[in-house]
């Protein structure tokens, strides 16, 4: 259901954690953050931040787009490479804190990182990726990738099939406006 990824965010959100860490974390680490806020975003909004690709992987469901990112297998448009520093090892910097703006992100989201950080930051990568082993709209690829279809988050997250609907129709309704100023 999301509509387009929106890098600028994704990359807004891993500078966040990474500043709030002291600049620098380990790669796996981030990635479930980062998957746990978004989680907490459906949970609470219905709505994605960054409107990633969401899939299975050995160690939890993770950002599709994003990990691409973070191992510089894709370019991203500039607002990755503005903010975070290239993977060093299994670890990821930010690039300078004093340049870094968190403009696209709104409170709301900033407040949902706040608590996942504060609920999760100190807890060590490993541990947080098999506790996202628990979360069930993760399914065991087996050394693959499963896509995540939005509506098992929802599902998982405490949606029922009748808000699931109407989630769908209103952003069916939002692609559809979009489309039209884009036209414009």
């Amino acid at each position: 259901m999301p509509t387009r990824f929106n890098e600028t965010k994704a990359a807004e959100l891993a500078a966040y954690f990474l500043q709030k860490s002291g600049g620098e974390m380990f790669l796996l680490k981030l990635l479930k953050l980062l998957y746990i806020a978004e989680r907490e975003s459906i949970r609470e909004t219905g709505r994605s931040i960054t409107c990633d690709r969401f899939v299975s992987m050995d160690h939890g469901p993770v950002l599709s787009r994003t990990l691409n990112l973070m191992n510089g297998t894709v370019q991203g448009g500039g607002s990755w490479t503005a903010m975070i520093a290239p993977r060093n090892g299994h670890k990821l910097s930010i690039t300078d804190e004093s340049e870094v703006a968190f403009d696209e992100l709104s409170e709301r989201e900033l407040e949902i990182a706040d608590r996942v950080f504060e609920k999760y930051g100190h807890v060590p990568r490993f541990e947080l990726a098999d506790l996202t082993h628990q979360f069930g709209e993760w399914h065991d690829p087996k050394g693959s990738s499963i896509p995540i279809e939005f509506e098992e988050i929802l599902t998982a997250v405490g949606y029922d099939s009748d808000e699931i609907d109407a989630l769908r129709e209103e952003l069916s309704e939002q692609r559809a406006m979009d489309a039209y100023l884009e036209a414009v």
